[in-house]
């Protein structure tokens, strides 16, 4: 959060949606800085698939579907909901946060009517924002700079995202990799990233999908929608913050 302030202003009718994530990280950092210590030398040595299954597509295109579908392979390995909320200490409290979030979310995403529980498969990017600022989610907080994050963030990216998102997908693979043979990504913001995920997995393996782009664009719209009330924090700070 202290990242995001340098770039962005909160506005005041948008506070209280940061209040949860800022304290919930606060009382996590400890067990984050215990989880890296108890888990440094075997993230630095581990090496997940090469040849990861990436599901890539505009948003709103069907990728979600795709996504469970594949990873409902028992020999897949993937990021789920467990690990996304919180991936800093995703390792170590694991049991914990599958209980926890079991009995605390819907039984449907707020989004949409899909299903969901602790264990079902997420998109890498709402893992990622709890590592680095450096995402296109960072649009979704604060929806008024949404085109600058656009830009800086899926279009081109910083050293900082590419470091995270190996980092990422080795804690995957610790989280849900025991006995799997094969790892699948799902991320809409990845169809920007293809070269960038070939520089780190160079026989990573892409499935594109596709749908009539006025429904994905309307569908988006109510997503976006949505996602900026129940999420939004607020604009764009100053003129350095817009690009």
């Amino acid at each position: 959060m202290a990242q995001a302030l340098r770039f962005y202003k909160p506005h005041w009718r948008c506070g209280l949606n940061a209040v949860i994530p800022v304290l919930s990280g606060l009382l996590l950092e400890p067990l984050a800085w215990l989880q890296t210590a108890l888990y440094s030398r075997r993230l630095a040595t581990i090496q997940p698939p090469d040849d990861p299954v990436v599901v890539i597509g505009h948003w709103r295109s069907g990728t979600t579907y795709l996504h469970q579908l594949l990873a409902s392979d028992p020999a897949a390995a993937t990021a789920r909901n467990a690990l996304t909320v919180a991936p800093q200490v995703g390792l170590l409290l694991k049991p914990w946060i599958v209980g926890f979030l079991n009995r605390i979310i819907s039984a449907h995403r707020p989004i949409d009517a899909v299903p969901w529980s602790a264990l079902d498969p997420q998109e890498d990017e709402l893992g990622l924002v709890r590592l680095t600022l450096d995402t296109n989610m960072a649009g979704v907080a604060f929806p008024r700079c949404y085109p600058r994050c656009f830009r800086r963030y899926v279009l081109a990216s910083t050293a900082s995202f590419r470091r995270e998102l190996a980092r990422f997908t080795k804690l995957t693979w610790l989280h849900d990799g025991d006995g799997k043979t094969h790892l699948v990504i799902k991320n809409s913001a990845h169809t920007a990233r293809i070269p960038l995920l070939l520089q780190l997995y160079p026989k990573a393996r892409f499935v594109l999908l596709k749908r009539d782009p006025i429904a994905s664009i309307r569908s988006l719209v109510q997503v976006k929608q949505r996602l900026g009330g129940a999420d939004g924090i607020s604009g764009c700070a100053r003129s350095t913050a817009t690009g």
